[in-house]
């Protein structure tokens, strides 16, 4: 999400540079309508830049607290990258309000060989041990659990209006708890099929 806003952040800026300069190739169907007007010099791009510039700041205006994030993504999503530790330390110590300590758990990180060596693979933060470094992998936990929408919350909430109905009066907690799970959740079914014998001909 961080890096879907800061890319339209960095868009809008383009566009408004782009149409302050009157190239239209970004608005397909404002370059169409300039190019019927005879006179060019009656199209004013200012109302527009205006406008984007608008944009712009409500975007940043609503969107603010994703910058402090933006570090603790980027350490979480790669942690073996070069930092200013001091400065990536205080942020998680700011947004997570954690104890002193978690500058020296990120030197020892970076500085795990074996870690380093296996930080592509997935699940990396499943195999840094949670015994040498709690507030990390506690951290790292948390920030993969945000969600980038309330799309998954809206669905579940939507198939619950749909299950109880007021024709369902006797439905208990844990048999709506059941329904929903089997609304909502999709399994994997290929590692599913991988992880079972197919049973051999005999």
């Amino acid at each position: 999400m961080i890096s879907a806003v800061n890319a339209f952040k960095a868009k809008l800026g383009v566009w408004t540079s782009h149409l302050g300069n009157r190239r239209l190739h970004h608005f397909p169907n404002l370059e169409k309508m300039s190019q019927a007007i005879e006179d060019k010099e009656a199209f004013h791009p200012e109302p527009f830049c205006s406008h984007l510039d608008k944009v712009a700041n409500k975007f940043s205006w609503r969107f603010g607290e994703l910058h402090v994030m933006e570090d603790i993504a980027a350490f979480i999503s790669n942690p073996f990258q070069p930092i200013d530790i001091e400065h990536v330390a205080d942020t998680f110590q700011e947004v997570f309000t954690l104890p002193s300590g978690v500058d020296m758990e990120m030197i020892d990180l970076q500085n795990e060989i074996e870690l380093k060596c296996r930080s592509k693979e997935s699940g990396f933060w499943g195999l840094v041990s949670r015994e040498k470094f709690p507030l990390l992998t506690a951290c790292a936990l948390k920030v993969s659990a945000y969600f980038g929408s309330t799309y998954l919350c809206e669905m579940a909430f939507s198939q619950m209006k749909i299950i109880k109905s007021k024709y369902r009066s006797r439905l208990t907690d844990r048999h709506l708890t059941d329904c929903l799970r089997l609304a909502v959740y999709e399994p994997d079914y290929k590692a599913l099929t991988d992880s079972v014998q197919s049973q051999p001909s005999h």
